[in-house]
């Protein structure tokens, strides 16, 4: 990869405020960068982590700062635990690939998926991921209305539990007990 001599390899964990027991914690998914790294003998990594911010948009601090070093030539390789931890927008992957890293020299690979961008075919299959990364995002949305619906019919409360309330164990709220 070209690049500035001193330029290293990007780290882009990702942990959506969500992630359930199916999601892979940061720790793990820092853990999972740091050992493909070494598998594959390079040398220095930047870990840009933004815990807590949604893949639907682009509006996350470290991705911001990730994108200025891959402008200014500072990094020659992205590597995320999987394309969705990226963008879960097709539009923004596929912005990021071939706007902003590509021009820039910036590789960009996966972990836990096979994909070449240099080839046609390497570049379809990525655009595979984010149709499909795109489509999860859409279904976890479709769920969370579905299941927000449920509760209003419910008459139950279906955000935090306002100032002075707890949820009861039965899922609805309760004063909180005076101290």
């Amino acid at each position: 990869m070209e690049g500035a001599p001193d330029a290293g390899r990007a780290l882009y964990p990702c942990l959506n405020r969500r992630a359930g027991p199916e999601g892979f914690s940061l720790s793990a998914q820092r853990e999972s960068l740091a050992a493909f790294v070494r598998s594959q003998g390079w040398e220095t990594e930047d870990l840009y982590a933004d815990e807590g911010f949604s893949g639907k948009d682009l509006h996350r601090p470290a991705l911001g700062r990730l994108i200025q070093g891959a402008q200014e030539k500072r990094i020659d390789v992205v590597l995320v635990w999987k394309v969705d931890r990226l963008s879960r927008r097709q539009q923004d992957v596929l912005h990021l690939i071939e706007d902003v890293f590509a021009p820039n020299g910036v590789g960009f690979r996966s972990v836990t998926e096979a994909f070449d961008t240099t080839t046609p075919a390497g570049m379809a299959m990525l655009g595979m991921l984010a149709v499909f990364a795109q489509l999860e995002r859409a279904t976890i949305v479709e769920r969370s209305l579905v299941g927000m619906r449920r509760r209003i019919l419910e008459r139950r409360w279906t955000g935090v539990a306002p100032y002075g309330y707890r949820y009861g164990t039965d899922g609805r709220l309760a004063p909180e007990p005076k101290t």
